[in-house]
């Protein structure tokens, strides 16, 4: 029996040949040059309960997907995806760069590390730890424009027998080492727990009979405001504070729990329990107070994980409750979770693997909410696929984002740095004081159709404006088209609206203009809600030829798309990649067909698309397609299935047609009894000789 498989761009013959006992004959040709494609990013969508007046950004977390960090937007859409790998606790510090944990490969095998990649994306740093400790994945941020501090490990073999009756004479301990770490891959600054913080510290439930006894579990790394280091030490209940330049324990401050709290609490006891335990995330808000994700693994029951806000007194060692959040569905976190402060006051909390489905979980995954208790936004699981992040953060990143606290009329030339929304705004009245939210997004809205409309192309942006107050303002507002590289103001675009960010249909602002003298497009009104730019002018070539899914014949297929408005040229692309993050070829052609100059690998799914040329402009792309070039098996000379297939001897040798532009061919026997492979060899000829034996 013959039977010809395809494996992306390998074609695979497959006989059956008898030799004493029966083996496998696989003749695999591989073209040179053939790229294997990129898998597929699947990710986990959340399901947006509440929308009412969240902070600029979009909401990054991990577990995401299993190979890739997605950024959210209010939507619950997944609108930036970065191919990764294997990875955890991703944030955007400094200069708006992205970090995350991950694991590499070097010549010494697999290292921990954390990968930093700039606003492009493109990875510009890895980052190990100095000397003989492990990176750990709980904390790792750039600390300046010149060092990254990362937490890692170190693990000590100790006796703990006399630390705690049953305790292991021969346990690894593991230490708690944080580092400051230069660009230049200079240790600045180091700290190992053991140095301060002895074993006997640890809280009670940790068990000190096992082999691997992780006694202090540091989950978190702040800078105070005095510039020393805020760290939460999760397995003595504690909160820490560390000298930058000593490294000396300035103070420490824990619930019941702990062994060595050196404040009084002055309120905070539940259930004869004071204050908190097993906590992540402790960090200072921009009023001074201490912001802690209380898990309350050692509290008594009911145990409800809940945010906690503090004021503490350095000098006078007390500490006072001042606010505390429990979600209206409330839940226990055993382990993770996070709270984040934005520049509004509100606070982003992630609530771990208190998310989830069955007994004792919440189908809440995270919420944004402001100080007098309400969600600005609610995020919770979509039917039975859990989602427990570490930590859930909220980032400008991919987005240019205002928020700003409006008392009185004025121009907003809405920027962040260098960075502009494109919109001007003109508030000529302000009958209250109220917060104002602006966003530019680099993506066309979502859930639109405005074909119906006549309109053919949309612009790849979308911008939102919102005051809290929305009767609050009056006046008028413009959109610049300096920098839209997508939005040519010749191709006759018009403004389009609607009240509610991703929802209801848009209408065409019918009082807005293009003004030639300001270079952009002025609206009378000032109004919440999602605007967009759309043309009745079709400037997206349309694939035709080969039919999407199809399957060519020739290697070396013709490409064929439909003309559009005002095109000087097109730009062809080919990729193994539906996302095609690897190109295959990309080249700029003066027609509206195209014969790809290469051979595409056949067996190969090939993925196309086309965008416009106008001048030094470039168009959006078109939606790829597809198609596959024929595979075409390697033909055997000998043996012939069905009439050499019996008495093959073992001085015989393999014998197949050459193939056309193939550089090597991989010739593979397999006993089919015992599965063993007995000749694997890659060869440029047609033949191979069988194994003797």
């Amino acid at each position: 029996m013959i039977k010809v498989s395809t494996m992306q761009a390998e074609r695979r013959f497959i006989g059956q040949i008898c030799r004493g006992a029966m083996f496998f004959l696989c003749v695999v040709m591989t073209l040179a040059g053939a790229l294997t494609s990129s898998a597929q990013r699947q990710f986990r969508p959340l399901q947006v309960d509440e929308r009412r007046d969240p902070y600029p950004g979009y909401y990054l977390y991990a577990p995401n997907s299993a190979d890739s960090i997605g950024l959210m937007d209010h939507s619950g859409e997944i609108v930036i995806k970065v191919e990764t790998g294997t990875h955890a606790n991703p944030r955007v510090d400094v200069e708006g760069k992205l970090s995350y944990f991950t694991v590499i490969t070097t010549p010494t095998g697999q290292t921990p590390a954390f990968v930093i990649r700039d606003r492009n994306l493109v990875a510009v740093d890895t980052i190990v730890p100095v000397g003989s400790v492990v990176a750990d994945f709980h904390e790792g941020r750039i600390w300046s424009d010149s060092s990254f501090l990362m937490l890692s490990a170190r693990y000590t073999p100790m006796d703990l027998s006399s630390v705690r009756p049953g305790g292991n004479a021969n346990a690894t301990v593991i230490e708690g080492v944080i580092q400051e770490i230069g660009f230049d891959g200079r240790l600045l600054f180091q700290w190992s727990s053991l140095e301060h913080i002895p074993v006997d510290q640890t809280c009670d439930d940790t068990d000190l009979s096992q082999a691997m006894v992780d006694y202090i579990h540091i989950n978190s790394v702040e800078r105070d405001r005095d510039g020393n280091y805020l760290v939460s030490c999760r397995h003595t209940d504690e909160v820490i504070k560390i000298n930058r330049l000593s490294g000396a324990v300035m103070w420490r401050l824990g619930g019941s729990a702990s062994k060595g709290n050196e404040f009084r609490f002055l309120n905070d006891t539940i259930n004869g329990f004071i204050g908190f335990s097993h906590q992540h995330s402790a960090v200072r808000s921009a009023s001074g107070t201490l912001l802690v994700y209380d898990n309350g693994n050692l509290k008594p029951d009911p145990i409800q994980s809940r945010v906690v806000e503090y004021e503490v007194d350095e000098a006078a060692k007390t500490v006072r409750r001042i606010w505390s959040y429990t979600p209206s569905s409330p839940m226990f976190s055993p382990t993770m979770g996070s709270v984040k402060e934005l520049p509004s006051g509100s606070l982003v909390i992630g609530y771990g693997s208190g998310s989830g489905v069955g007994s004792g979980k919440s189908l809440i995954v995270a919420e944004e909410i402001n100080r007098t208790g309400s969600a600005d936004m609610r995020l919770s699981i979509i039917g039975t696929r859990s989602v427990a992040a570490y930590r859930f953060n909220k980032v400008q990143f991919g987005m240019t984002g205002l928020w700003r606290q409006i008392s009185s009329a004025g121009k907003i030339a809405a920027a962040v740095g260098d960075s502009s929304t494109n919109l001007e705004l003109d508030v000529s009245r302000v009958a209250r004081p109220t917060s104002l939210v602006i966003e530019k997004h680099h993506y066309r809205p979502h859930r639109i159709d405005l074909t119906s409309d006549g309109t053919c192309s949309i612009a790849p942006y979308r911008w939102i404006v919102r005051a809290a107050d929305s009767l609050s303002l009056t006046g008028s507002m413009s959109i610049l088209s300096a920098g839209l590289t997508y939005a040519d103001p010749s191709d006759d675009y018009a403004v389009y609206w609607r009240a509610q960010e991703g929802k209801g249909a848009f209408v065409r602002e019918s009082r807005a203009s293009y003004d030639a003298d300001s270079k952009g497009w002025k609206l009378p009104v000032l109004r919440n809600g999602e605007y967009a730019l759309a043309s009745a002018s079709c400037t997206v070539p349309v694939p035709v030829s080969p039919a999407d899914s199809s399957t060519v014949e020739l290697s070396r297929p013709t490409l064929v798309y439909s003309n559009v408005t005002a095109a000087t040229a097109y730009e062809v692309q080919v990729s193994l990649d539906p996302v095609f993050g690897t190109v295959l070829l990309q080249q700029r052609v003066g027609d509206t067909a195209f014969v790809v100059p290469v051979d595409l690998p056949r067996g190969a799914r090939c993925f196309w698309r086309v965008r416009r040329v106008r001048e030094d402009r470039f168009g959006l792309w078109s939606r790829p397609r597809s198609f596959t070039v024929r595979a075409v098996s390697p033909v055997l000379v000998f043996p012939v299935s069905g009439t050499d297939t019996l008495g093959v001897a073992v001085t015989d040798t393999l014998r197949w047609r050459r193939f056309p532009r193939t550089s090597s061919y991989v010739v593979s026997v397999r006993d089919a009894l015992s599965d063993e492979i007995v000749l694997e060899r890659t060869t440029p000829d047609t033949m191979a000789a069988l194994p003797s034996g």
